[in-house]
């Protein structure tokens, strides 16, 4: 058996990197080198010597590794009969380990012209600067360095002198370099090497079945490891996994990872401790499931799927939120420039943020490159996945996980809820349900039931779901300046006043300001509880939403807003639910379904 680990980068190496998107311009070039012909620094040599550009700007060129005079010596005359002013060479024979660092770190380009390597340790320690790296095209650089980009021939000096007129003219190029390289230096921290090393050692210690589809030859259940934040977890995500659980639980023999303290897990599943390698590496389990959301809840289960590859459960159409929060601007804005092929400024990602519909990316390469293989939940994602990743995802449609029975949804039902809360027999309950944000359009939702309300018509908005005090404030002004009064409901951990309240209305309004093949768990709560309702286009194609979903345009307006709700009402307001299309909705929207979906994407059914 042979593992290849890679090399870790020692301590002194991982010193505060600077932003990727830092300004640079070309003025010190290092070329790690030594005595051994192989080093190859006659090409820099060269190169720097016919660049007019850098010459007159007085850009120096930088060694490390050469100790001895004559080496010295040679090189400057190198330079000098190549028409360069040896002056511009600078050596540095002896440095320990910060001053090397120092040196990585304060130089604008690192190049690594060697013709041969076994590891080319110089290229990740530069990285870890945050330094440029052009390197030659030996194996071992095209392995770490896979854009052509960032590499050239180490037997052409022309080739070299061409990339660095371009760089020189072009500092941007320099910023695109860097935010290339930022994820793959993270790869070589001690921890990493470690942890695959030690996984070639479980690998031997307990080999992989060879057999295609362990649990089919055994004639036995499947064994599946399930990774993923679990209920009391305050997430629609630990929600969703729990109700899965239920239903594959009777398929298959689930152990659950969580780190989620105290987890209350469904019967017939067991607790099996905190993620961690042994679930991806163990011959015990048939598949690995990492369940990966928008959210802080979801570190350990992204860290474990990019670091170690297994089946992945994708629950949200972007990342941009968990990137920039969780692991932090600097590392959105190199994922962000390699899914764009250029250098992403972090205000362009600021602005992403507040305007999710005008991301170019998804933030989710490392995750679809990672994913064998990768469920989602839209089939609008799983198209845009793979026209930016090139990869193909498995399509789960989302079923509710909030049941409801006929009798529950009966007219009798539903009127001795609504008098529960405390609602007139003739108002209209137009409602909303789910976090209140920009983004979900709650100030064309308030200024078209005003409409509906100057129509006539008896309307009353219930926003159900919570709001930060910011959210509230804006929602209380506007409901002010439109002259009706709001609900609001916050209470998130009460699910019985939000199941009251999805029972009692009478339409339900459910928004996004941005495709992209998002989902609305809260949409798919209202088609759980057959509530006649209304959804933009795209948001409904997402859901595959049912007949008695109306859709408006992705351009939202309060008038074309106000008409479909009126359309609606007049149609259903106050008259039974529509229990004979919503069973025929749940038919094949449901976790039994669903759950067989998932078994035959992981060839276990």
């Amino acid at each position: 058996m042979v593992a290849v680990t890679g090399v870790s980068l020692r301590a002194a190496m991982l010193a505060q990197n600077i932003p990727p998107d830092a300004p640079r311009c070309l003025r010190r070039i290092l070329v790690p080198s030594g005595e051994d012909w192989r080093k190859n620094p006659d090409i820099a040599v060269r190169a720097h010597a016919a660049s007019t550009m850098l010459q007159s700007s007085a850009v120096t060129l930088e060694f490390t590794g050469l100790p001895t005079a004559d080496s010295q010596t040679r090189l400057r005359d190198l330079a000098r009969s190549a028409g360069g002013n040896p002056e511009l060479l600078v050596f540095h024979p002896f440095l320990d380990d910060p001053s090397l660092a120092a040196l990585y770190h304060d130089c604008d380009l690192v190049v690594v012209p060697s013709r041969s390597e076994g590891f080319s340790i110089p290229v990740i320690e530069a990285m870890a600067q945050s330094t440029p790296v052009l390197a030659s095209n030996c194996p071992a650089h095209a392995e770490l360095l896979a854009d052509q980009h960032d590499r050239f021939d180490a037997d052409e000096p022309a080739d070299l002198l061409h990339r660095l007129k371009d760089l020189a003219t072009n500092p941007s190029l320099l910023i695109a370099m860097t935010a290339r390289a930022a994820p793959i230096w993270p790869r070589f921290t001690q921890e990493q090497v470690n942890a695959r090393a030690w996984d070639a050692i479980a690998t031997l210690i307990n080999p992989p079945i060879s057999l295609p589809s362990p649990a089919i030859s055994r004639n036995h259940r499947p064994r599946i490891a399930f990774l993923s934040p679990m209920p009391p977890t305050q997430s629609g995500c630990a929600d969703f996994s729990a109700r899965t659980l239920h239903s594959l639980a009777k398929r298959a023999d689930i152990s659950v990872f969580t780190n989620t303290p105290n987890p209350i897990l469904p019967q017939q599943t067991r607790f099996a401790g905190t993620p961690g390698r042994y679930a991806h590496v163990s011959r015990q389990f048939d598949a690995v499931i990492d369940v990966v959301g928008n959210s802080h809840f979801h570190q350990a289960e992204f860290d474990l799927l990019c670091s170690q590859g297994a089946a992945c459960i994708a629950h949200d159409a972007r990342m941009l939120d968990f990137y920039v929060h969780r692991l932090g601007f600097e590392r959105a804005c190199a994922q962000a420039s390699i899914e764009a092929g250029r250098a992403v400024l972090p205000e362009e990602v600021e602005r992403w943020l507040l305007h999710p519909g005008e991301l170019p990316v998804l933030f989710l390469g490392e995750i679809a490159a990672a994913s064998r293989p990768l469920f989602v939940h839209s089939a609008i994602t799983a198209r845009l996945i793979t026209q930016l990743y090139h990869s193909t995802p498995i399509v789960l449609p989302f079923p509710p996980y909030r049941d409801f029975t006929d009798a529950e949804l009966s007219e009798p039902a539903r009127a001795r809820v609504r008098s529960t809360l405390g609602l007139d027999p003739d108002d209209l309950i137009i409602a909303s349900f789910g976090a209140i944000s920009p983004d979900r359009a709650p100030g064309e939702l308030i200024w078209a039931v005003e409409m509906l309300r100057n129509w006539g018509l008896p309307a009353r908005l219930a926003l159900i779901g919570q709001a930060n005090p910011g959210i509230g404030a804006m929602i209380d002004q506007l409901a002010a300046e439109a002259g009706i009064s709001v609900t609001l409901i916050a209470d998130r951990d009460n699910q019985s006043l939000y199941r009251d309240w999805l029972i009692a209305c009478d339409v339900a309004v459910q928004l996004r300001t941005y495709g992209l093949g998002g989902l609305s768990g809260a949409l798919i709560d209202c088609i759980g509880a057959g509530v006649p309702s209304i959804a933009n286009a795209s948001l409904a194609e997402a859901i595959k939403a049912p007949s008695y979903v109306a859709t408006i345009p992705d351009a939202l307006s309060a008038p074309l807003l106000a008409e479909a709700i009126a359309s609606v009402l007049e149609q259903s307001g106050h008259r039974p639910r529509p229990l004979a299309a919503r069973r025929a909705d749940l038919a094949t929207r449901n976790f039994d379904v669903y759950c067989q979906d998932l078994l035959n994407g992981l060839g276990l059914a």
